[in-house]
């Protein structure tokens, strides 16, 4: 099913009226900034520092916080919020930490609480090609889906799965390679090797060409 912005999903799982959310990983803000438009109660995001200093240099706003911590060591109290939100960041997980991270979650979580998760799929022939040449994700991704579906062993009840699509071109993913990797030489050498990929693709132009990036909801709540 094709999604214009994955931003929107959380909303479609969970009414943020009045919630407290924490967005464990929250790289630059994005989810962040967007769910503290809304009418929640207060909107966390966690990551480590060098990530929060981006996200802090957009002016957070008085439903938006931030806190410097890891998935598996969340620096919130007990039974604390309403839904904890994973957004493309749960397979960042050190995979010998994702128990703990579980753990964690569920003890930050309120009873009948939800956890979402939105990761990446890995599909060949589409936007993965590009993301790999940044960072070859597959292993990663496959084992963080793995570990998501012991949810229901550790205290959770699973609520939904389902998949879907955004449709991308290659000025996104220049744009993210301007956020993500702040050497300008191995920036060039990433966009270098992706325009040879897509040239290679497209010989006919690739710039204006639509590429699907797949991915995956999953929705649990604590028992």
């Amino acid at each position: 099913m094709r999604i214009e912005n994955p931003l929107d999903l959380i909303e479609k799982y969970f009414n943020v009226s009045d919630k407290t959310i924490i967005d464990i990983g929250c790289g630059t803000g994005d989810l962040v900034r967007y769910l503290a438009q809304k009418d929640c109660k207060q909107i966390i995001g966690i990551d480590v520092r060098d990530m929060l200093k981006k996200a802090l240099a957009f002016n957070p706003i008085a439903s938006e916080k931030y806190i410097e911590g890891y998935a598996e060591k969340i620096p919130i109290e007990n039974n604390y919020a309403d839904c904890i939100i994973y957004f493309t960041s749960f397979h960042h997980i050190e995979p010998s930490n994702i128990p703990e991270a579980i753990k964690e979650c569920k003890r930050v979580l309120k009873d009948k609480g939800l956890v979402i998760f939105v990761e990446p799929v890995w599909v060949a022939d589409s936007w993965s090609d590009l993301s790999r040449i940044f960072h070859d994700e597959q292993d990663l991704l496959a084992n963080a889906y793995n570990q998501i579906k012991t949810l229901p062993l550790n205290g959770f009840n699973e609520i939904v799965e389902e998949n879907f699509y955004t449709e991308r071109k290659y000025s996104d993913f220049e744009n993210r390679m301007k956020i993500f990797i702040d050497d300008d030489d191995e920036r060039k050498r990433v966009l270098n090797e992706a325009v040879l990929l897509l040239n290679s693709k497209y010989p006919e132009g690739y710039q204006n060409v639509i590429i699907k990036s797949h991915i995956r909801v999953n929705v649990f709540q604590k028992t």
